[in-house]
């Protein structure tokens, strides 16, 4: 998925970009340094590895998995996973494939550079995965929700609409056209219908 050696500094680029490259949530450059700093033996070092490899997978076919070191006797498995994971995804990096497992994440350069190679794998595997064609199941859908807003406009008297218009625009012009016939209506016909509170067994039954 994502090679090319940039170093330490090439991955704090790197993570500053994730944002803008459809890395929703993703961490900071301050937090990747300040996990880093941490080191292994940080849960929120641990924690974040388990969350980019998490995602990973969600997108990948990866037979290994990290879980998060919930304390001090947990590190060293969290590195022997680690190891075994990074080999599936042959990492370039001899720092973090060579030598001793439970010494190769004793320096935070070490660290950034783990947490930079696993967010480099997920961007590849993200923007692999919008060039996809959707399956069968998410064309269904789509086309189920665009019946629906279609059905919505022919209720709200508006135009047809295209077939080729984008959903967020049909949903839009729905919204803009519910407001419009709102702002028509008298005051009190906005009232609430119900103005008391129910208790928890009224919501129940």
């Amino acid at each position: 998925l994502g090679r090319g050696v940039y170093g330490v500094a090439g991955g704090l680029r790197f993570a500053a970009g994730m944002e803008g490259a459809g890395g929703g949530g993703f961490p900071s450059i301050e937090t990747f340094a300040e996990v880093a700093e941490a080191g292994v033996s940080s849960p929120q070092f641990t924690s974040l590895c388990t969350w980019l490899v998490s995602e990973l997978r969600a997108l990948c076919p990866l037979e290994e998995d990290v879980s998060p070191a919930c304390g001090p006797e947990d590190v060293e498995t969290f590195q022997i996973e680690m190891s075994g994971l990074l080999g599936e995804l042959r990492c370039p990096y001899p720092s973090l494939t060579t030598g001793d497992v439970t010494a190769r994440l004793r320096t935070p350069e070490n660290c950034l550079q783990l947490l930079y190679f696993l967010s480099s794998e997920l961007l590849a595997a993200r923007l692999q995965a919008r060039k996809r064609p959707p399956s069968p199941e998410q064309a269904n859908r789509s086309k189920e929700a665009v019946r629906e807003l279609q059905l919505i406009c022919q209720a709200l008297g508006m135009p047809e609409a295209d077939p080729g218009c984008p959903v967020p625009q049909l949903m839009a012009d729905i919204e803009a056209k519910i407001s419009g016939l709102l702002s028509t209506l008298p005051p009190e016909h906005m009232a609430p219908l119900m103005k008391s509170i129910l208790t928890s067994e009224q919501w129940v039954g």
